[in-house]
């Protein structure tokens, strides 16, 4: 008897061999022309109240999902379905079930029902108990409806034949349902299904095809499915979940390179490096944000940089750039890409550089074209940087303390309160946005004449009193102008094409503006417009700007037309917008003297000369290389010592500080060691026995006794670096308050006209 037992499970075990037992695989995945069967198993049945299994009987339908629970009146449709008895004894039954060839693509179930016959009615089934899974499913315990459970197996049997068919088949399935859009948990069941057929299943090729068409598609969660599964990571799928440009996307993106590298790799510090040369720049990008001491392990002398640009990494490409490498490219052209694109840091890098920088007017039109406004300020600054240090007969640092007005003079002041006009200056606009009038008064003062008239008209409506007359609207309290909106004289270092526009008289608007040609800047409109931003006297400054820097102006403004289109120089009495931002003009200028007025408020005032020579240098070394140039040297001397009191006695107290200024180039001259400095003098030769600080003492009359300065600040407690940003983002915040301000006023002006 033992010796038959061995025969006949020897026979099972050779019969189960050429078969396949697949308990995940689903009829979605099926080998073409292959008949299969089902193995149904139940265990350890438990009925409803404890009942024997004995007491009932049992059915079992197999087929299409649709016809087990969308038949005729919710019941199975019984034609479409394979319907088998099950003999249950001891609590359990197994049985093999021909299915022929299943239809692929669509889900199968079975629908296990206990029941039987009461003895009133023979031929009437009283259903106890049922249950409908999808299948093939491995062995689990399912409850029964209504209560119950039993342990259930449902295997499909097919021909090992039929492997490498079955394989190729779970591959496509795979890679359709990505494509049809199904849920990740679909997804995960299929890779558990290919999984049973051997575990290189996921490693063919169409399995990392698919991987590759979820990644691109930005299917973050199925991507995540897959790579847990076991599909092969590749660089393709991270290039093609790069592309989609979602943060997400280019966090899996990063994982997918990082897994496709293998962990030896991955762990390793060429990350970046690899990430570039695969050209994978919000790859690269991410990893070093992630990681930014990753940047000193990239190669120096330009390899990197060029690796960078090839990839279009642009934020490794700026760090690099900071960091000391060689451009790849000419820098003023990576400036403008950068500022067509948008690219911030890129752009913050290359106008960090001054080589190329010299004339920056493409850049500026670049960035107010794009709305690049924080760049524009940055634009400025890097000419401000480039232009401190010249020294000429007629150059040298932008101080207004050398160039306008005399000892006593006060800067102009708002017509109605009599406020210093620089520190908030405000313009009435009308509705075509341009200046309703030539007068200017401060922010405060020009919202209050609009506010007030929005009340006056408010009351007006409340009252509803055919009687009295509406009320103006708002109009300028100096010429009775009306007006639309008070508006901030924009400041020319954040929006020069807005100062333009917010400085050109009405006059210019009627000429031009309203029809489509260009405003024209006027001297009169321009003395008004620098008063209103710069702390200087229009009566004492008026003289300076007719005599020399308006025709100064006007004839760089003819000599840069003739230059762009070949013919004559044609001078005009205007400016045009293109004018004013031509490098050199009028918003150099300007924009020079107010950077330097900004970072001279945020470091203070600078310490005296003869109280600490040491600390006087390192206040105006403003590049901080550990020397000082002839400007540097004029920039300290004219901020730290009236320049009046170097004229003579007999001279005119409106020409003390032309010709105090005059003595004082000479006086720099005079002391300056052409030999020794002329890269400009160290430290050791400014503070030490005999050096230019003792030189400079000596030469000016009365400084070597002056009382030092209690609010003299110490060295290194705001760089120049440091105070340009704080002033940027000082300036650009209160744009942004303007801009909420205005918006608010707007909507009380319309909610008081409703």
């Amino acid at each position: 008897t033992q010796q038959a037992g061995r025969t006949r499970s020897e026979a099972l075990n050779a019969a189960q061999a050429g078969f396949l037992q697949l308990a995940q695989l689903c009829h979605a995945v099926v080998a073409p022309g292959v008949q299969e069967r089902l193995r149904i198993t139940l265990r350890d049945v438990q009925l409803p109240g404890g009942q024997g299994v004995q007491e009932f009987r049992c059915k079992a339908y197999v087929g299409p999902l649709s016809a087990v629970t969308e038949g005729p009146e919710g019941r199975p449709d019984k034609g479409r379905l394979r319907e088998i008895r099950l003999e249950v004894s001891a609590g359990s039954t197994c049985v093999e079930v021909d299915l022929g060839v299943p239809f692929p693509q669509e889900p199968w179930a079975l629908r296990v029902k206990f029941y039987h016959r009461p003895v009133a009615a023979l031929f009437a089934q009283e259903k106890v108990a049922e249950v409908v899974e999808v299948i093939p499913r491995p062995a689990e315990r399912v409850s029964l409806v209504p209560a119950g459970s039993i342990n259930l197996e449902v295997l499909r049997i097919v021909p090992r034949l039929a492997h490498g068919a079955l394989k190729e088949a779970a591959c496509h399935v795979l890679c359709r349902a990505i494509e049809l859009g199904v849920e990740p948990d679909d997804v995960e069941d299929l890779c558990a299904g290919a999984r049973e057929l051997g575990p290189d299943t996921l490693l063919e090729p169409t399995a990392v095809g698919a991987l590759e068409r979820a990644a691109g598609a930005g299917k973050v969660e199925i991507v995540k499915r897959l790579l847990k599964a076991g599909v092969r990571p590749t660089i393709v799928a991270a290039r093609a979940a790069e592309s989609t440009g979602s943060p997400q996307a280019v966090a899996l993106a990063r994982d997918l390179f990082k897994h496709s590298l293998g962990p030896g790799v991955a762990e390793g510090n060429s990350t970046l490096s690899r990430a570039l040369e695969e050209r994978l720049p919000l790859v690269a990008e991410l990893l070093l944000d992630e990681r930014p001491e990753s940047l000193d392990e990239l190669p120096g002398a330009g390899v990197a940089a060029q690796k960078a640009y090839a990839a279009g990494a642009w934020t490794v490409l700026a760090a690099l750039l900071a960091r000391g490498d060689p451009s790849p490219f000419p820098t003023r052209q990576l400036l403008d890409y950068a500022l067509r694109v948008g690219h911030v840091r890129l752009a913050r890098a290359c106008l960090s550089r001054s080589e190329g920088m010299e004339s920056m007017q493409s850049a500026i039109h670049t960035c107010l074209d794009n709305g690049r406004i924080e760049i524009v300020r940055e634009a400025l600054e890097a000419q401000w940087k480039a232009r401190i240090s010249e020294w000429g007969e007629h150059s040298g640092p932008p101080l207004l303390a050398l160039e306008c007005g005399g000892v006593g003079d006060e800067p102009s002041e708002c017509g109605v309160c009599f406020d210093p006009l620089h520190k908030c200056p405000g313009v009435f606009v009308g509705e075509n946005g341009l200046r309703a009038c030539v007068h200017f008064c401060c922010l405060d003062c020009a919202e209050h004449v609009q506010d007030e008239t929005a009340d006056r008209l408010r009351v007006w409506r409340a009252r509803r009193d055919p009687r009295i007359p509406q009320p103006p609207g708002p109009a300028c309290p100096m010429c009775r102008s009306p007006f639309s909106t008070a508006a901030r004289l924009t400041d020319p270092t954040v929006d020069p094409r807005s100062f333009f526009r917010l400085s050109c008289a009405p006059e210019s608007a009627e000429r031009g503006g309203e029809e489509g040609g260009e405003l024209q800047l006027c001297e009169k409109a321009a003395l008004g417009a620098l008063c209103a931003v710069l702390p200087i006297n229009a009566v004492s400054f008026a003289p300076r700007l007719e005599q020399e820097l308006w025709p100064k102006w006007c004839v760089e403004a003819a000599e840069a037309r003739c230059g762009a289109g070949g013919g004559p120089p044609e001078l005009r009495d205007y400016l045009t917008e293109a004018d004013f931002l031509i490098p050199g003009g009028m918003l150099a200028w300007l924009c020079d003297h107010l950077l330097e007025m900004k970072v001279e408020g945020q470091r203070g005032a600078p310490p005296r000369l003869h109280a600490n020579p040491g600390s006087w240098f390192q206040h105006f070394d403003y590049d901080g290389k550990g020397v000082l140039g002839k400007p540097e040297v004029l920039r300290g001397i004219a901020k730290a010592y009236d320049v009046a009191a170097l004229a003579n006695p007999e001279t005119p107290a409106r020409r003390a500080r032309t010709v105090g200024v005059q003595r004082l180039r000479e006086i720099v001259d005079g002391i300056w060691d052409e030999e020794r400095w002329q890269d400009g003098v160290s430290f050791a030769d400014f503070e030490g026995p005999g050096g230019l600080a003792e030189r400079i003492l000596a030469a000016l009359p009365g400084e070597a006794h002056a009382s030092p300065r209690p609010d003299s600040p110490t060295h290194g407690s705001v760089t120049v670096e440091e105070a340009l940003d704080r002033a940027r983002a000082e300036d650009l915040k209160v744009r942004e308050d303007d801009q909420v301000r205005a918006q608010e006023r707007a909507e009380r002006q319309r909610q008081g006209a409703m």
